[in-house]
């Protein structure tokens, strides 16, 4: 009887993205992907044209982002039934992806031009371990509103790379032009010779409500902060 209502087991599925908060860092994310595929352009315009020099540089880059996640959890109220407060741990898999899209000209000190439609993406899936604690406003009602604040840490591996294709044109003649470029961020870590962590922090920060279906089983909802905008739904039964 001591254990009676103190314990809950959770299942939950998210969908997740940065577009929401894109505006703390879209440009020199887009400024810095653009310079470095036009740094990549002009090496393969130079394969064939060794003497040109950069000019007047354009990009029209648009940023992306979206990802889900899943997870499943043990929560404990301390005070069983009544307790407005619990502590959850959990342990969750989080998709990933981040694309930016569009063209780029580089224009050559010499009157030429090249000019691609491009591809830069960062794809991942970490695995993450975490813990939270939820305050629960009205915990005996049906409705329960909540809040939510926790941490977690998250395995960092995944890919990222870009693609472009268009044209070059000097005179009134015209070079096809294409390249592209796939590393998984420990070959890109290598090759930058910058040390990038293993792991790396998660922080939770939600407003939710949880339904009482029958007596035990609850269906709840949020949204919030997870390392970017997360919504969610899930199923709790508590024993």
């Amino acid at each position: 009887d001591g254990w009676l209502g103190k314990l809950e087991v959770e299942v939950h599925y998210s969908s997740w993205g940065l577009n929401a908060v894109k505006s703390l860092f879209e440009k020199s994310l887009l400024d810095e992907v653009g310079e470095e595929i036009r740094d990549e352009l002009t090496k393969e315009v130079q394969k064939k044209h060794p003497y040109v020099l950069q000019g007047i540089f354009e990009q029209q880059l648009s940023f992306n982002s979206e990802g889900s996640n899943y997870g499943i959890g043990l929560r404990f109220y301390p005070r069983g039934p009544r307790g407005a407060f619990s502590i959850g741990f959990s342990l969750e898999k989080t998709r990933i992806e981040i694309a930016l899209k569009g063209p780029l000209k580089q224009t050559y000190a010499n009157g030429t031009s090249a000019t691609v439609e491009s591809t830069a993406y960062l794809k991942a899936s970490p695995l993450s371990t975490n813990m939270n604690f939820r305050w629960d406003f009205m915990p005996s009602w049906r409705v329960t509103p909540y809040f939510v604040i926790g941490f977690g840490l998250a395995s960092l591996e995944g890919t990222a790379g870009y693609a472009y294709s268009g044209k070059y044109v000097f005179d009134t003649l015209e070079d096809s032009i294409k390249g592209r470029d796939e590393k998984t961020f420990k070959e890109a870590e290598e090759e930058s010779d910058i040390n990038l962590p293993n792991i790396f922090p998660l922080f939770q920060l939600c407003l939710g409500a949880r339904v009482e279906i029958v007596r035990g089983l609850s269906f709840r909802a949020e949204a919030g902060l997870w390392d970017g905008v997360m919504l969610r739904g899930g199923l709790g039964y508590r024993f």
